[in-house]
């Protein structure tokens, strides 16, 4: 490739990373992460309590994903308190595997547009939901490439009469894969399936060599995952979702059932409960389904085709086993994500990102064996595809609202904005008051929560304190440290109404002034509760000459006299109970003589003051 080339199709890639990038931080620009809730909390738990080994190695428990506590740790310690960029950071990495699958699109079709394509209806997906959303979606996207690229692999290992190094790198891929998350391991299936396909129907191998041979890199790749599996966990049961093993759980009829609704999601139907997919399918407005069944004919239209020209073709047999081949990645993939006990959108990604695969290679398959007409037919079936598509993809991802722990992780933003975004450090150390607990916020989550906002291990969680009124919370003056929150149930957030109970400690009436001067006559309206004492600390910048003497009274009753006998002077006596604010009348018989500053108020500065009341 010469210079020019190759400067013209980086220019291309950087073009099309680009245009990703704008188009996922357009479509996710409504999703934030402010604050970890659900999988992303307990993560950040076992990252805050755990040491370097026992994290990235954990022994005896149900996962094994090395890969996965590797990337994770890393994310945790590069992001600290900057929770926030946890969406930008997913948007970024997403971006990057939709440039991988417009370079495998782009490699198979040799059609720069139908590459487009591929990558932008893959960032465009709702199925990308939790990969945006949650920290924990690193796993799903590391294990999304990792497994796509493994398919790529092996339809390369198809094209070439050896292939040989293709094949060991997908098992090397694998492996990878599967110790990032266990359910790929059901992609040995598909490996072997290759090797048989081009030994057995394509019979496409390299002079003097058998592929069958292969099988044992296959066989050999899982017995890796499944030695290091039994060493680490003790077992080889699969933990199926929300703590329960697949082995207790599993029925064939219902894996069925799952794999139907695999299928239908791939073809644009939410054929899942509500809290799932966001909006069941019988919900979805009329003009949605209507778009719906137009994708589905186009694509149906592109299959026909493609069937229709490569019949009794010179390739056909190769043509037969490539898809047999991307029909079994299919097939697992679905297989894998309906052995438990339910069915969610984010394991279904993967299965969308290889049916994009097979999408494009059945584009090539006109591109090459069709005439003019026909060639013309399928691009305009693959436009309107993805120009239906973008509507269709957008109505969805306005139903997030409806998915099960979304309303959990909007609490979770609102309660992070309203403390750590709002007072910053301040929070730590500090009483947080909340009206009412619908939200059932329990001590895990209390003790928790704020931790990963720390930039100081000695820095103490708030103390979170359930009360039952606005009334209960009392006045809060803005010394204390306190904050209250009320729940909002309907929008599924807290609101911060400490500005309302707030009251100054200390209101300068006259004479007293922000830098602390106070002048030879004052008043200061003190807010004081049923009990406590006033404390006056005080500096008076010149020599003493005796006989300085300060009288501070309330509503004409003297409360204390002090005559100074140094310069700086502690001057402490008892607060009025009242439960409001005292009025303090001070004043002085002395004055800074020959001060440099000109008179603030009627009388001359005395002296600089600050106050504290308990």
């Amino acid at each position: 490739m010469e210079k020019k080339e190759r400067q013209l199709l980086g220019t291309e890639y950087l073009l099309a990373l680009a245009v990703f990038l704008l188009l996922g931080f357009f479509v996710n620009a409504g999703i934030r992460t402010d604050g970890y809730s659900g999988d992303d909390l307990y993560l950040w738990y076992c990252y805050g309590r755990e040491t370097l080994p026992e994290y990235i190695f954990p022994l005896g428990g149900t996962k094994f994903r090395l890969v996965f506590n590797v990337l994770s740790y890393l994310e945790l310690w590069l992001l600290g308190p900057n929770i926030h960029l946890t969406v930008a950071v997913n948007i970024v990495l997403n971006a990057f595997v939709a440039l991988f699958i417009f370079h495998c699109a782009r490699v198979i079709s040799g059609r720069v547009l139908v590459a487009m394509f591929a990558g932008l209806a893959y960032m465009l997906s709702h199925f990308s939901y939790y990969q945006i959303s949650q920290a924990y979606g690193l796993m799903e996207t590391v294990a999304l490439w990792g497994a796509f690229f493994v398919l790529y692999l092996l339809y390369r290992y198809m094209e070439k009469e050896d292939g040989h190094r293709e094949f060991i790198l997908a098992c090397v891929l694998y492996i990878f894969t599967c110790l990032t998350h266990e359910r790929f391991m059901v992609l040995t299936v598909t490996m072997i399936t290759a090797v048989i396909l081009k030994q057995a129907v394509m019979k496409r191998t390299a002079a003097g060599k058998r592929e069958y041979v292969l099988i044992l890199w296959a066989i050999g790749a899982l017995a890796v995952i499944s030695a290091i599996r039994f060493l680490t966990m003790g077992s080889l049961a699969p933990a199926g979702t929300g703590g329960t093993n697949v082995a207790d759980t599993f029925s064939f009829s219902q894996a069925l059932d799952f794999a139907f609704s695999n299928v239908f999601y791939v073809f644009g139907i939410n054929a899942g409960p509500g809290h799932l997919c966001g909006v069941e399918w019988v919900n979805v407005p009329r003009k949605i389904k209507l778009l719906v069944a137009c994708m589905d004919l186009a694509l149906a239209l592109i299959v026909v085709l493609a069937i229709k020209v490569s019949w009794k073709k010179k390739r056909s047999r190769e043509y037969i086993s490539k898809a047999v081949l991307i029909l079994s990645f299919l097939a697992m993939c679905i297989g894998a994500a309906s052995s438990t006990i339910r069915v969610e959108m984010r394991w279904i990604y993967v299965t969308y990102a290889g049916a994009l695969f097979f999408l494009v290679f059945l584009y090539k398959i006109l591109d090459m064996e069709g005439s003019r007409r026909v060639r013309i037919a399928g691009s305009l079936c693959m436009i309107l595809y993805f120009l239906l598509l973008v509507p269709v993809e957008l109505y969805y991802r306005s139903n997030y609202g409806g998915l099960y722990y979304w309303p959990t992780q909007l609490r979770a933003n609102s309660l992070a904005e309203e403390t750590y975004g709002t007072y910053g450090d301040a929070i730590f150390g500090s009483e947080i008051k909340i009206i009412g607990n619908h939200f059932k916020l329990d001590d895990y989550i209390i003790d928790t929560f704020w931790k990963p906002f720390r930039t100081d291990e000695s820095q103490q969680t708030p103390k979170v304190t359930i009360i039952d009124s606005l009334e209960e919370a009392g006045m809060i003056t803005d010394k204390e440290n306190i904050y209250v929150l009320k729940e909002d149930k309907v929008l599924q957030r807290y609101v911060d109404v400490t500005p309302l109970l707030k009251i100054e400690k200390f209101k300068a009436i006259y004479g007293y002034y922000e830098d602390g001067w106070m002048d030879q006559e004052a008043r200061v309206d003190v807010f004081t509760g049923t009990s406590g004492e006033i404390r006056m600390d005080c500096y008076y910048p010149r020599d003493l000459k005796g006989g300085e003497t300060v009288t501070i009274s309330s509503e004409g009753e003297i409360l204390a006299t002090y005559e100074l006998t140094d310069q700086h002077p502690v001057i402490i006596f008892p607060a009025p109970a009242m439960e409001t604010y005292v009025p303090l009348e001070i004043s002085m018989n002395f004055y800074v003589e020959d001060a440099e500053e000109e008179p603030r108020g009627e009388t001359p500065m005395s002296m600089m003051v600050t106050f504290t009341a308990e």
